[in-house]
């Protein structure tokens, strides 16, 4: 458990410095069992103690207009100009942290690596 745990945390390391002008935020989220992503990014469930979702860019203007919001149990991560985010070239990752897991709600902008 303890080795699955470092793997994940140097996976989200490899993301976030995939560029030496990567840009990421992290935060701790609240509890929630569904996760639907309306951005396009490529998204990995991740376990950890905590509930929490990070989020890495190579330039970090995807990172600073993507947002999220827990309703009714479900994580969602959204933006205020999509319209944007779909016409950039760099790629937002997204990692989801969760210690029991969660149901991903899978959306056509979205490649989820489990």
């Amino acid at each position: 458990m303890l080795i699955m745990k470092k793997m994940m945390i140097l996976a989200a390391a490899m993301i976030a410095t995939m560029s030496a002008n990567a840009k990421s935020k992290a935060m701790e989220t609240p509890r929630f069992d569904k996760v639907q992503v309306n951005v396009p990014a490529q998204v990995r469930m991740a376990q950890g103690e905590e509930y929490a979702v990070r989020f890495a860019s190579t330039d970090g203007l995807s990172v600073m207009n993507v947002r999220y919001s827990i309703e009714n149990g479900t994580l969602k991560i959204n933006s205020d100009d999509l319209a944007m985010m779909e016409g950039r070239t760099d790629k937002l990752y997204i990692t989801i942290i969760t210690p029991e897991g969660a149901e991903m709600v899978k959306s056509s902008k979205t490649d989820f690596m489990l």
